[in-house]
């Protein structure tokens, strides 16, 4: 299209050609600006039984370097078909379609390492068997209850285990042989849902960089029901007590008071602790937020409305779980267990690595751009609270032993980093 244009001002008629004007998208790309999340869901849910059975129909052993072939050659063959199909123009759709591709070869990897036991990753030691406990009491109950001791409510958020216990129930498998595959379908979701919510905010290139980077800075299977809550947890928090834009880009504004708060619930109900961990970042986030939004009222109301719904979500582990601290006689040792590392990783974004490098330009981003892009100041937020919770825990750890589970902390300043 050109535009027709008078001349001005020389009393001369002329016409000027060859300028462009802007159209608005068709409604058909309208409607489908969601379609690189469809892609990538759809290829997860494709993909995800197939890298199941190719790892079935080759029973590789897993200590042997063929086994770890097969993970090197499809990752080869699928970052080269990305590649080819991104040639001519890095669309959105590839990008998607990455993101999907990305988490079934998390589950082909995943898989190919337990392959021959069945034993999920920890085995039944520690967390793991903790855990295997969990899901084999929920197979024979649906109530939100202790793993060793009935009548108890759990401390421990049950949405994990009580998820394979049901399947366990339905299946008539033990659940201690379910635990393995729970953990292999978590993290590689974990990448799927990093990706689904960072797209919101950002473009699809963006959001599947965040999702690889995340994943390598906690990617661990044993820990599979923290990997996914922390990956959904930072890019939830800034699309739901921010104000992210919704007229550029791929942005497209807060997230509704109501899925926003079934996703906080669903976080609560699977890992807490990164709450606590944010809870000063959360609290600064809102504050702020609340200082510039036009309608401070409706601000308040979107974000009481988010903990309702959070609240309501949660309230069948919650309620059980607050009523027995405040009517019997508890003490909390859960955290007395001090591992070895307990200080390692206290700074990793110090560390001479290409993650660590990340990670530091990510915070010196921050701290550089946090006046001038809405996003820094949030994610800033985040991982500033869980640094500072990590050094206030020391405090008392030291004369009486409990960790607050500082160690864990730096699971989020770390990945809040890498995303920025």
């Amino acid at each position: 299209m050109v535009a027709q244009l008078p001349h001005q001002s020389t009393g001369v008629d002329a016409t000027v050609t060859d300028v462009p004007v802007p159209q608005a998208p068709s409604v058909v790309a309208r409607r489908f600006t969601g379609w690189p999340s469809v892609l990538a869901v759809v290829t997860y849910l494709v993909g995800t039984p197939i890298a199941f059975a190719v790892t079935a129909a080759y029973d590789l052993y897993p200590f042997h370097n063929r086994a770890w072939g097969l993970s090197i050659v499809t990752a080869f063959l699928g970052i080269t078909g990305l590649l080819a199909l991104s040639w001519r123009r890095a669309s959105e759709t590839v990008a998607g379609l990455g993101a999907g591709l990305f988490a079934v070869w998390m589950v082909l990897t995943l898989r190919t390492a337990i392959d021959g036991t069945p034993f999920g990753f920890g085995g039944i030691s520690d967390d793991a068997g903790r855990m295997s406990a969990a899901a084999t009491r929920y197979s024979v109950t649906m109530a939100p209850s202790d793993a060793l001791i009935p009548g108890l409510p759990p401390e421990q958020p049950p949405l994990f285990p009580w998820l394979i216990g049901r399947v366990s129930a339905i299946l008539d498998i033990p659940a201690w042989q379910l635990v393995g595959d729970a953990q292999i379908l978590c993290v590689s979701a974990a990448a799927l849902v990093c990706f689904l919510l960072w797209r919101r905010l950002a473009s699809g290139w963006v959001a599947l960089a965040i999702a690889g980077l995340g994943v390598l800075v906690f990617g661990d299977p044993r820990k599979a029901y923290e990997v996914i809550t922390l990956l959904a947890f930072i890019p939830w928090a800034v699309q739901a007590l921010a104000r992210p834009p919704s007229d550029s880009g791929s942005g497209r504004g807060r997230l509704h008071w109501l899925p926003a708060g079934i996703v906080g619930g669903l976080i609560v109900l699977t890992y807490q602790a990164w709450f606590i961990f944010g809870g000063l970042g959360l609290l600064a986030i809102i504050w702020t937020t609340w200082r510039t939004e036009p309608d401070r009222r409706g601000y308040l109301g979107h974000v009481a409305a988010v903990a309702a719904v959070a609240f309501v979500v949660d309230s069948w582990y919650l309620v059980p779980f607050l009523w027995g601290v405040l009517t019997r006689d508890s003490v909390m040792v859960s955290d007395l267990f001090s591992p070895v590392g307990i200080h390692g990783e206290m700074f990793p974004f110090l560390e001479p690595t290409p993650l660590g490098v990340v990670q530091l330009a990510g915070l010196v981003g921050l701290l550089w751009l946090r006046r001038t892009v809405w996003w820094a100041g949030p994610l800033l937020f985040l991982g500033t609270s869980a640094f500072v919770y990590r050094m206030v825990a020391l405090v008392p750890y030291v004369p009486t032993g409990h960790t607050k589970f500082l160690q864990y902390s730096a699971h989020l300043y770390a990945a809040t980093f890498a995303a920025a």
